[in-house]
């Protein structure tokens, strides 16, 4: 909007000053409830979309508000300084480690005018699930363990095999063949480097 004065005295009247340009503003809209990307024991991260409108001027960053079960809400991020982030990283609440419990976020906007209406609250669920970095320790610590376990079976196979060496014997054989001669059958067995041939 453009506005231009005009002094009147009796009969004269000046003419029109220079225009001044104003703008009319209100506060931001509330934007849309934050979505969570992550969330464990180790560390919740949430994101938000901003407004759909930001009230005519341009929006100079976002509030976060955080709470848990049976507290009130707490203001954990005023992002005045770098109005185009709209994702927060939380690893502690109230200087405190996040713990097995339920929390709750909200966002506002804020612009020239001031900050608006606050946004739907998200809920946050923290059980005793786990993180990505105790996965890897489990996974390394399993592997591990397999291989330890490989190493004792092997170990026991080839005490197992050194034994068998030990009380192995040669094997006894029997064999019947039938020589050209018709009426003689011999059988051969073999013991011990021993053979002994014994007529039909």
């Amino acid at each position: 909007m453009k506005v231009s004065l005009q002094y009147t005295s009796g009969a004269t009247t000046s003419g029109y000053s220079v225009g001044v340009s104003m703008m009319c503003a209100d506060l931001p809209l509330a934007p849309a409830a934050p979505t969570v990307l992550i969330k464990n024991l180790d560390q919740v991260v949430i994101e938000w979309q901003p407004p759909a409108s930001d009230g005519g001027t341009p929006v100079l960053g976002y509030q976060v508000d955080m709470k848990k079960d049976g507290d009130a809400y707490t203001q954990i991020y005023d992002g005045a300084e770098d109005p185009g982030s709209r994702i927060l990283y939380i690893t502690e609440y109230n200087s405190a480690p996040l713990e097995v419990t339920t929390y709750y976020f909200r966002v506002r906007v804020l612009n020239w005018v001031g900050a608006g209406p606050d946004s739907a609250e998200t809920t946050v669920i923290l059980a005793t699930q786990t993180s990505p970095r105790r996965q890897h320790r489990l996974r390394n610590r399993s592997r591990l363990d397999q291989r330890l376990r490989r190493g004792r079976r092997e170990r026991s196979c080839k005490g197992r095999d050194r034994r068998r060496q030990r009380c192995r014997g040669r094997p006894i054989r029997t064999c019947s063949c039938e020589p050209l001669r018709t009426h003689l059958e011999l059988r051969v067995r073999a013991s011990c480097n021993n053979i002994r041939l014994v007529p039909r």
